[in-house]
């Protein structure tokens, strides 16, 4: 072979080495893409191991017309980036999969929330607010998402110095909203799908702002929330970050995040899991997410 033959030899080597790994890599990306949870829907279905949705048929037809345990599907969607607790793990998926007793989330549910960590402007200045949001499903059995509560440090009460608490009303969401308005600006209930960007539209319009809350008692920091929306000291910039919490699984509380990374693990996935007794679920409302005791 001559110093052409070996130059030529070498570049086509070399050319066919990238391309197949190129290829690889192209096919990894496609079946990290395909794996994904791209959104809380398709948790929701994995975790029930739903065969009517698209994402099972999918898996299904992936693997050659079989689909794994619900056990198994149930394991897929907490983040390996982190240690578990084998026993706990283990307790866990034996609860959810039970047979003859098995556990499935519904998006009726009342007992799952999304905490959204929003950025706000007041007063001029940057600030977090935390809103705590809920599925309300109407008599004609319409869902929409509704906020159930607000968290936030220029929320905070300021106590005159005798000690006494400034009297704050507290009212219902029923009693505050527009019967005539009370279906014509609501959060759609795929405003999960879109990580709550449409949230602004319930700070545009300051007098609708109460038609966007929970028909629930409300706390103090939502009362001084919707009469500074009223006032226009506050204005909504963007949603930064949220999780979900479900309270529905006896024993259990389940924090549902998303990790954007290109692995098979990746999008909408458990990442804490914790032993709470019932009786001690409606503190962690409380602590948590400043839902009210009554709710």
């Amino acid at each position: 072979m001559n110093k052409k033959q070996f130059l030529l030899y070498t570049f086509l080597l070399l050319s066919f080495s990238v391309q197949s790994q190129g290829l690889v890599e192209d096919t990894r990306w496609k079946e990290n893409h395909a794996l994904e949870v791209k959104i809380l829907d398709e948790f929701i279905d994995r975790f029930n191991k739903d065969t009517s949705s698209v994402f099972v048929q999918n898996l299904k037809n992936y693997n050659r017309g079989k689909l794994p345990l619900r056990s198994t599907m149930v394991k897929s969607l907490f983040d390996r980036n982190q240690r578990w607790d084998t026993s706990t793990l283990k307790h866990f998926t034996m609860t959810v999969t039970k047979r003859g007793a098995p556990i499935f989330l519904n998006f009726k549910d009342k007992d799952w929330f999304a905490h959204v960590r929003c950025r706000v402007t007041y007063l001029g200045k940057s600030k977090q607010l935390d809103l705590t949001l809920k599925i309300e499903e109407g008599i004609d059995h319409s869902t929409k998402w509704v906020v159930v509560s607000a968290m936030a440090d220029f929320l905070n009460f300021k106590y005159p110095k005798s000690g006494s608490k400034v009297p704050v009303p507290r009212l219902c969401g029923s009693d505050l909203r527009d019967p005539e308005n009370q279906t014509s600006v609501f959060l759609d209930p795929m405003s999960h799908g879109t990580n709550f960007v449409n949230l602004y539209q319930a700070f545009e319009e300051p007098d609708k702002f109460k038609d966007y809350l929970y028909e629930g008692p409300l706390t103090d920091q939502m009362q001084l929330l919707i009469k500074l929306v009223k006032e226009k000291s506050l204005r909504f910039d963007f949603v930064q970050h949220i999780s979900y919490h479900f309270l529905q699984i006896p024993n259990y509380v389940m924090v549902v995040e998303n990790f954007n990374r290109n692995t098979r693990n990746s999008g909408w996935l458990i990442s804490n899991l914790l032993f709470v007794k019932y009786s001690s679920k409606p503190i962690y409302k409380k602590q948590f997410l400043n839902v009210p005791q009554d709710e």
